[in-house]
């Protein structure tokens, strides 16, 4: 890793939004001139409304520096008579930093660092209140400018230490930056060998009866994956902070997911295996998919059918009987396959014996609502072919033990 972090991970171009960056001899506009001499692109903005203008091509933006306050201060005779006119002004500018910075967010992955002469726990509030994520992990960081405005080395020596602290903006970054990378190679490689190649694997599909766009998609991400960088990340910088830690919803929600795909993010009309779909009949009932996807491709005007394993939720005290603390891993018998944390946290068991032909639409299987990962997807595949292809073995004699 090179020494700054700064530079590795957020070397894109720099948006500095602040009302005196175009003043000569302000400490935000030497830190811009900075910027520009260690080889920074800098897009300079004096107001929020000027900002936006930019949001929509922001994606490969390396950060982002941000100002508090856009109006004048109060005047001391406001300051006397507690005039509400500038109160009102100034919040209302408030509102607009507070929704530009969650606009950047929908955006752009880049660390937003809100650089203030105000009171920064009084913003530190502010942003909480507003829903802003500025503590460990967030991508927010409030700092006084004081001190580090006019000097570039303070500058990226502190916000190399806040990425340190925070391994989501490290990994978030990394990754970005790989992906960007990959993509590059895998889309300028098929180019050079066969410019036409996004018309022959469409048309391909097409023929064959495969839904084009799904297909293309899911082989552009194997494309860019074989050309990805999977070298070792920086194990101090992702295992070095204890501040923060996760509670139980927050680490429910991240196992969610990482193990589904929830339906509105899907392919409207796709079904692939590890679709599951849910009814209510005397309470709810799940169905999950295990048809290979080359079946399920409609080639006619007749629809293809699913091959579905029928699920209940299993009750909370027989998870927990069934829960190994130590290996953290949940004992299922020979015919089952329990998916913890499936619709409102439910633990949901799939038995295998009960296999199920049905039309996917919702008069037969009810509402999709969500689609197994990849990997959790060809597991139950895998563990359904070889229940299918079990040898019954002879039980054990009594007194044997």
């Amino acid at each position: 890793m090179s020494a700054s972090l700064l530079k590795e991970l957020c070397n894109g171009p720099a948006l500095v939004v602040d009302n005196e960056v175009a003043s000569e001899h302000t400490g935000i506009a030497k830190l811009v001139n900075c910027l520009r001499q260690e080889g920074f692109p800098v897009i300079s903005c004096c107001s929020v409304e000027d900002a936006r203008r930019y949001l929509p091509c922001l994606s490969s933006i390396g950060f982002v520096i941000l100002d508090w306050q856009f109006v004048a201060g109060l005047s001391e005779e406001w300051q006397e008579t507690g005039s509400q006119l500038g109160l009102v002004a100034t919040k209302a500018e408030e509102r607009n930093v507070v929704d530009l910075i969650k606009n950047f967010q929908e955006q752009t992955l880049a660390p937003i660092f809100l650089l203030t002469n105000q009171n920064v726990e009084g913003i530190k509030t502010i942003l909480r209140d507003a829903g802003v994520n500025y503590a460990t992990g967030g991508f927010v960081f409030v700092r006084a400018k004081e001190g580090i405005c006019d000097d570039y080395l303070e500058f990226e020596s502190t916000v190399d230490r806040w990425i340190q602290e925070n391994p989501h903006i490290y990994l978030a970054k990394t990754v970005l930056r790989r992906w960007l990378e990959a993509s590059h190679r895998a889309f300028w490689g098929f180019l050079d060998s066969c410019p036409v190649w996004p018309s022959l694997c469409y048309k391909a599909f097409l023929e064959d009866g495969d839904d084009p766009n799904v297909a293309l998609l899911d082989t552009v991400l194997d494309l860019v994956l074989s050309n990805f960088d999977f070298a070792e990340l920086d194990g101090t910088v992702l295992a070095g902070t204890t501040e923060g830690e996760a509670n139980t919803a927050a680490i429910r929600s991240l196992h969610g997911s990482l193990a589904y795909i929830k339906n509105e993010e899907l392919l409207k009309g796709s079904i692939v295996p590890g679709d599951i779909f849910r009814t209510q009949d005397n309470g709810k009932v799940y169905w999950l998919n295990i048809r290979p996807a080359c079946d399920t491709t409609a080639r006619s005007d007749k629809p293809p059918k699913v091959y579905l394993l029928r699920g209940q939720k299993i009750k909370d005290e027989d998870f927990e009987s069934r829960f190994d603390t130590k290996y953290h891993r949940i004992l299922e018998k020979e015919n089952e396959m329990i998916f913890y944390n499936l619709d409102e946290h439910d633990a949901v068991m799939f038995n295998m014996r009960n296999l199920t032909v049905k039309k996917p639409d919702v008069a037969s299987c009810g509402v999709k609502i969500a689609r197994l990962s990849r990997a959790l997807a060809v597991s139950a595949q895998q563990r359904y072919a070889a229940y299918l292809s079990r040898q019954g073995t002879p039980a054990y004699p009594k007194g044997l033990g």
